[in-house]
């Protein structure tokens, strides 16, 4: 296996992963009765790392998948959508979580050794990432500096309001160290 390094002088993790999701969704009427999806399968996603790159490979059920590819020499992320559309984004233009939390007590989550992290984006809305900073994967593009990199072992969130509520869990189930193609980064 090739072993990659990068113009910092990383040597970056190169394998594949593969998480269980869940999601549920809630509506509720004005009559206050409640509505409530739940797929009646799990969902598999998969993520590929190479040299910084990482491609996500999320299935939304009935929605379709979503794609997304982070190339780190090109500091560019891509995501086709549930049209098939190609969209762009430079990692300087994206907006930073303004509100996170870092909790450094390590917790084990099957075996990696994990710290959390609480994003809150209002009062709706929050956001949770057990993260194993052991590989080196870039974490959140690298753009968080106390958490540059590291492997997201389980996260989930949830927003609500009034009218609507939506719940999801994702959880590492495998990753192993393995060649991955070039190939394997084109949308």
């Amino acid at each position: 296996m090739e072993i990659i390094i990068d113009s910092n002088a990383q040597t970056w993790f190169e394998g594949e992963a593969e998480y269980e999701c869940s999601f549920s969704a809630k509506k509720q009427k004005s009559d206050k009765s409640v509505k409530e999806f739940k797929p009646s399968k799990s969902i598999i996603d998969k993520e590929y790392y190479k040299a910084g790159n990482i491609k996500s490979e999320m299935n939304l059920g009935f929605l379709g998948r979503l794609t997304t590819v982070f190339n780190h020499q090109e500091q560019v992320s891509y995501f086709k959508g549930l049209f098939n559309s190609i969209e762009t984004e430079k990692i300087s233009e994206k907006e930073l979580p303004q509100d996170y939390k870092i909790d450094r007590n390590i917790v084990k989550i099957n075996g990696y050794k994990c710290i959390k992290i609480t994003y809150y984006s209002n009062d709706e809305a929050t956001s949770i990432d057990w993260v194993d900073e052991s590989y080196n994967i870039p974490y959140y593009e690298g753009r968080i500096t106390e958490i540059p990199k590291g492997l997201v072992v389980r996260n989930e969130g949830s927003v609500s309001s009034s009218n609507f509520g939506f719940s999801y869990k994702r959880e590492l189930t495998e990753i192993k160290q393995t060649e991955v193609l070039d190939s394997k980064f084109k949308l």
